[in-house]
C-alpha cells in the first residue's frame, strides 16, 4: 500500500490509543477527587504530567503542596482543562482525537463508513464541550465515555475493517503507543516509592492503576485482596493475557510485523523485527531475574522508540529507488 496511506493509519492508531490512555487515567483522577487525601490527588496529577512529558499549567503542582490546602480544587479543574481540551497540549484528549480524527479524514479511501462514522459521533460530542460543562455534572462519567467511545469505533474496525496492511497498521500503531505509555508510566511509578512526599499513599498510587487498567479482578484472582507494588508490576508489565499490559501489546506488535512481510527498505525493515523480539525478551526472559525494574523499564520504553524509528524508515520514509539509474 502506500506509504502515506501506511502512515496515516498508523498514526490514527496511535493518537486514538493515546485518548483512551488519558481518558482512563482522568476518570480515576476526577474521581480521587471526591474522597481521597492531598497527597493522593497530588499524587495523581503529577503522576499524570510526569509521564506523558508535558508541562503542567499550575505552578503550586511543583511547590510544597502541602502549605496549598485548597489547591487540589481551584488547580484540579485547569489542570484537567488542560489535560482534555487544551488544543495546544500535544497530549490532551481534544488535541490527540483531532489528530487521530484528521489522518481518518486524510485515509478515507482505506477505513470503512462504518469508522468514520463512529469518529464523526465522537467528534460532535465532543465540539462544543468545555470543562465547565463537564464539571457541572459528574466528569468521572464524561472520561468514562470517551474510553467507551473509543472502544466502540475500534469494535467497528473490528468488525468491518479487511485484514490486510491496513488493520496490521492500524494495531500496530495502537499497541506501540501503549507499549510506550505504559512503560513511561510505570518508570515514574516505581521512582515515586522513593519520594518522601508520598510515603503514606496507603497503597493507592498501585491500587488506582489497577482499577484504570481492568486489572483489579485478575489481580484478586492471583495474589488477593492485598495490594503488592511487586506484584501490581508483573501483572501490568508481564501478564500476556491482559489486555492492557506491555508483554501483551509487545505480542500483538510481533504478530502484525509478522504478517506485514518484507518492507520496501529492507534493512530498516529487518532492524524494526529484531527490536520487536529484543522487546519481547526482554519481558518474558529478562524481567523475572532483574531487580531494578526501573533500568529495564527505561530500556523498554527506549527500544519502542528506536522500533517506531525503524518502521517509519522501513515502510513510511523510504527512498524510492530509479530503476532507469541502475
Amino acid at each position: 500500500m502506500l506509504a502515506r496511506s501506511a502512515a496515516g493509519l498508523y498514526w490514527m492508531g496511535r493518537y486514538l490509543r493515546r485518548v483512551e490512555h488519558v481518558s482512563r487515567l482522568m476518570e480515576v483522577q476526577v474521581d480521587a477527587l471526591v474522597d481521597q487525601s492531598l497527597e493522593q490527588i497530588h499524587f495523581g496529577w503529577l503522576r499524570l504530567f510526569s509521564h506523558l512529558k508535558v508541562t503542567n499549567p499550575s505552578a503550586v503542582l511543583e511547590s510544597d503542596f502541602r502549605n496549598h490546602e485548597d489547591w487540589s480544587f481551584s488547580d484540579s479543574f485547569i489542570l484537567a482543562d488542560d489535560l482534555t481540551f487544551n488544543v495546544d497540549n500535544p497530549s490532551s484528549i481534544v488535541n490527540c482525537f483531532l489528530q487521530g480524527r484528521e489522518n481518518a479524514r486524510q485515509m478515507r479511501h482505506c477505513i470503512s463508513a462504518e469508522m468514520w462514522l463512529s469518529l464523526n459521533r465522537t467528534h460532535f460530542r465532543l465540539k462544543d464541550l468545555t470543562i465547565d460543562s463537564i464539571w457541572q455534572r459528574d466528569p468521572h462519567l464524561f472520561y468514562a465515555e470517551i474510553v467507551q467511545h473509543i472502544s466502540t469505533f475500534m469494535g467497528v474496525c473490528a468488525a468491518t475493517l479487511y485484514r490486510d496492511e491496513r488493520w496490521e497498521f492500524l494495531q500496530i500503531g495502537r499497541y506501540i503507543e501503549h507499549a510506550q505509555l505504559m512503560a513511561a508510566l510505570l518508570i515514574y511509578q516505581a521512582q515515586s516509592a522513593t519520594m518522601e512526599d508520598y510515603e503514606e499513599l496507603d497503597g493507592y498510587d498501585w491500587k488506582s492503576l489497577l482499577d484504570c487498567f481492568q486489572a483489579d479482578q485478575p489481580y484478586q484472582n492471583r495474589y488477593g485482596v492485598k495490594v503488592e507494588p511487586n506484584h501490581v508490576m508483573n501483572m501490568l508489565v508481564t501478564d500476556s493475557i491482559l489486555p492492557n499490559s506491555i508483554d501483551h501489546a509487545v505480542d500483538q506488535i510481533r504478530m502484525r510485523m509478522g504478517e506485514l512481510g518484507q518492507a520496501p527498505a529492507q534493512k530498516s525493515g529487518a532492524l524494526a523485527q529484531r527490536f520487536t523480539g529484543r522487546l519481547v525478551s526482554l519481558l518474558r526472559y529478562e524481567w523475572p531475574d532483574v531487580e531494578d525494574k526501573r533500568r529495564l523499564l527505561t530500556l523498554v520504553e527506549s527500544l519502542a522508540y528506536k522500533f517506531h524509528d525503524h518502521l517509519s524508515n522501513a515502510w513510511f520514509n523510504y527512498e524510492i529507488i530509479d530503476s532507469s539509474r541502475i
